[in-house]
């Protein structure tokens, strides 16, 4: 919006007839280079007309007026055909002192009288003139010295412009100019001040040493005015890549050796670019020097550098790009201002060490966030590593136990107390864990805090209290019992059955330690075990009165007793028995 009423107030301001007169009376005589008086109007040999004066229906006198500083310079334009007459006069009335409505006439108003014929009346001026005539027209110069007319800072003059065609008065400037009549006359004055103005711009620069795209660059001029009047509505044209960005109007007054300033803000876009910046673009101010008044400088305007810094081989998304952190433990986008994404991962496994992300170093801890980006920006991504610790369950003898504990408890380096479950590896910082329970059969079987050292990755084997219990079954005569049926009662109120084997025995395994009892069966018989506490490997002797064994036993024993009572008894029934008389005297037996 500013940017277009700059435009609208410049445009309006260039489309306004230049050191033309401010009132219809007053012309503003521009400080310009020296004109060659030699009759001849050339073209930009001075400003534009000050005065247009109309002759016929198509045509009009032309006034031309200008100074450098030392010489006043006139000029008049008349476009008459008739050629050489000498009834033709131009008459210019200078005066030392300005109009006003009491302004008499002065011995210091002067006259200059030209004739078409080429003759002149010099009114006790020193004064330089020429003329020329043609079928097109005629035109007369003069040059009067500063001095002749006492031209000084800040002071004004007075000056009318009569025009005799074939000896009659044609055009009057003022219109109501009259040649005795100083209050009649116009107003000559200088905004130059009657002096000299040299523009030097002195320099062009940017807000910025590095330009970001989609960043408002404040792009500044300073300019100086070297000459010796002051000046004021400095026109300054800033250019991008050679094509005009904008132009502005410097409404201050830059007084001699004095400096001006002037800014633009220019959104920078992508690549390398030329800006460059001239002053009095259209050369509306006559300087003697018009080579000092432009400058340029080269630019480069890149994306914003977004630089994330964080663990080597960690995957980090801004917005559309994803890139890898490299060995040195950062990685650069290239982003465009105002809202963008950037995520990071939320772990990274290099086998069995892993890294899982912590906060970003603007204390968000979501692993995504938005960041609004004006500038360069750096950020960090914090990781904690830890290393996967494996669990292995063992009994008093070194064995794997099954089924894996319930339950274990640990306190984690970092202080936190884990809970596992079922599964038992776990990642941890370095440090110091410390397990505190291990629940297997709804018992703690350890005795105490087990405390150990994660300086790594590692698998960690964990004697636990959990034994073997041998239970030897014989019976009275101290055979070995076979077949008897064992029940133990576990400290966790569980029970648990073996049937012994040929030895008597009845092997249990995996039994935590606490207190137990059970019985053992064997033929309608039951013999209680009672309050065994189990803190090793354990052999539990029982003894029966009855088993297979002692019935065998005392069967044969009983078998044995009865052939001997018959044996007997035979041998007693045959002593009662007579033997016959033929029988005897055969003697005894062969």
């Amino acid at each position: 919006m500013l940017r277009n009423r700059l435009i609208l107030i410049f445009a309006l301001i260039t489309l306004m007839p230049f050191g033309v007169v401010r009132a219809s009376d007053e012309i503003d005589v521009q400080w310009y280079r020296t004109p060659t008086i030699d009759g001849r109007i050339g073209q930009n040999e001075y400003p534009p007309p000050a005065v247009s004066i109309p002759w016929n229906g198509a045509e009009s006198c032309k006034v031309y007026v200008c100074q450098n500083a030392s010489f006043l310079f006139i000029a008049v334009e008349v476009p008459d055909e008739t050629n050489n007459n000498q009834n033709d006069r131009i008459k210019i009335w200078l005066g030392k002192e300005p109009p006003s409505p009491e302004r008499s006439f002065r011995t210091d108003d002067y006259y200059i009288i030209a004739t078409r014929s080429g003759q002149w009346s010099l009114d006790r001026l020193e004064v330089s003139n020429a003329s020329t005539t043609d079928s097109s027209g005629w035109r007369v110069e003069v040059a009067v010295s500063f001095s002749e007319l006492g031209i000084a800072k800040g002071r004004k003059k007075a000056i009318a412009i009569i025009i005799e065609d074939d000896g009659s008065v044609r055009v009057r400037w003022p219109e109501n100019a009259q040649e005795s009549s100083p209050k009649t006359w116009g107003t000559l004055y200088s905004t130059y001040s009657w002096g000299t103005i040299e523009l030097v711009l002195q320099s062009l620069k940017t807000d910025a040493t590095t330009l970001i795209v989609g960043r408002n660059i404040t792009i500044s001029v300073e300019y100086s005015n070297e000459g010796t009047a002051p000046v004021e509505n400095v026109t300054v044209g800033f250019y991008v890549d050679n094509s005009t960005y904008i132009i502005l109007n410097d409404t201050e007054r830059i007084e001699p050796h004095r400096l001006g300033y002037v800014s633009v803000n220019w959104t920078a876009i992508f690549g390398n670019h030329t800006i460059s910046a001239k002053l009095d673009p259209f050369n509306r101010i006559f300087e003697r020097n018009e080579d000092n008044n432009e400058k340029a400088i080269s630019v480069q305007a890149r994306m914003a550098k977004l630089k994330v810094r964080s663990i080597q081989g960690v995957n980090i998304t801004a917005g559309e790009q994803t890139k890898k952190v490299n060995a040195s433990g950062e990685v650069d986008f290239d982003v465009s201002l105002g809202r963008i994404n950037l995520a990071t991962q939320n772990a990274l496994y290099q086998g069995d060490t892993r890294y899982v992300f912590q906060r970003w170093s603007n204390w968000k801890n979501d692993s995504t966030i938005e960041l609004i980006i004006s500038k360069d920006f750096e950020i960090e991504a914090f990781y904690k590593k830890e290393h996967r610790l494996r669990f292995i369950f063992q009994d008093s003898d070194g064995s794997p136990i099954s089924p894996q504990p319930s339950k274990v408890m640990l306190s984690a380096p970092n202080g936190s107390i884990i809970t596992l479950n079922g599964t038992y590896d776990v990642w941890l910082q370095e440090g110091t864990v410390i397990v505190s329970n291990i629940i297997w059969s709804s018992i703690n079987v350890i005795s105490e805090n087990l405390i150990y050292r994660v300086q790594g990755p590692a698998n960690l084997s964990i004697r636990c209290r959990i034994y073997d219990v041998e239970v030897r079954v014989r019976d009275s005569f101290d055979f070995p019992v076979q077949g008897a049926n064992v029940t133990l009662v576990l400290p966790n109120q569980t029970s648990v059955w073996r049937t012994t084997d040929s030895e008597g025995k009845a092997i249990f395994i995996g039994i935590p330690v606490g207190r137990i009892d059970g019985s053992v069966s064997n033929l309608g018989t039951t013999t209680p075990i009672s309050g065994i506490e189990i803190t090793s490997n354990y052999t539990i002797p029982v003894f029966i009165p009855l088993s297979m064994n002692t019935i065998l036993i005392l069967v044969a024993m009983l078998v044995g007793i009865v052939a001997t009572l018959l044996v007997i008894w035979m041998k007693r029934g045959a002593k009662k028995q007579k033997v016959p008389e033929p029988l005897r005297s055969l003697g005894p037996p062969i």
